[in-house]
């Protein structure tokens, strides 16, 4: 059984089962991407946010104090927020002479942007406030993930957008990454979806 939940804005209604209290909306940005909000109801909202090792909101800069609305007391025991977005690029897109690019490219998106150059900035950031992130390549798709506080949604969001509008793709990080790719191919190399995935992805070439 499922029932149709209207969505302001979008083009269709999002089917979803009766047992789903969460709120969706589907929606196109000015720019194209495709984005999918989802709340829920029946989590209970946080009434404090965390403050990182630093003491303060030091992550932000020196008006980040006045960004963020810190009540005085109450529950921090609450669940993440989160966000997700998937690039139509995977590992089936390499060239032929240049194996594991996609995967490269996903290793590389991490190590700092334009506006946040900082190589680890985002795992300190998330680490501060209580998240996590991580990222993987598929055949034809790329999806980056990652979760916060829910007081610190909007600046997460800004850091994780600068990934895919200004990153810097550091030298530095360059010939570790390829390193870490190339130790995660030999841990994967007698799995067989692995191997089903490399003979697809040479017929297709």
């Amino acid at each position: 059984m499922t029932s149709l939940v209207a969505v302001e804005g979008a083009r269709d209604e999002i089917r979803k089962p009766q047992t789903d209290h969460r709120i969706y909306r589907h929606t196109t940005l000015p720019n194209g991407l495709t984005a999918l909000l989802i709340s829920d109801p029946a989590i209970k909202a946080p009434t404090k946010a965390p403050r990182g090792p630093a003491g303060c909101f030091s992550c932000f800069g020196k008006n980040a104090a006045s960004d963020i609305e810190e009540p005085d007391d109450g529950d921090t025991k609450t669940c993440n927020a989160a966000g997700a977005l998937a690039v139509g690029v995977g590992n089936l897109s390499d060239p032929e002479d240049l194996q594991g690019c996609a995967h490269f490219v996903e290793h590389m998106c991490f190590l700092g942007t334009k506006t946040f150059p900082d190589e680890n900035g985002w795992s300190k950031f998330l680490a501060q406030h209580g998240g996590n992130h991580n990222a993987e390549t598929h055949g034809e798709l790329t999806v980056y993930y990652f979760d916060v506080h829910p007081h610190y949604l909007e600046p997460a969001l800004k850091r994780f957008g600068s990934f895919f509008t200004a990153p810097l793709f550091k030298k530095s990080g360059t010939a570790r990454e390829v390193k870490a790719i190339n130790n995660e191919f030999e841990l994967t190399t007698q799995r067989d979806t692995w191997i089903s995935q490399q003979l697809l992805a040479h017929l297709t070439l």
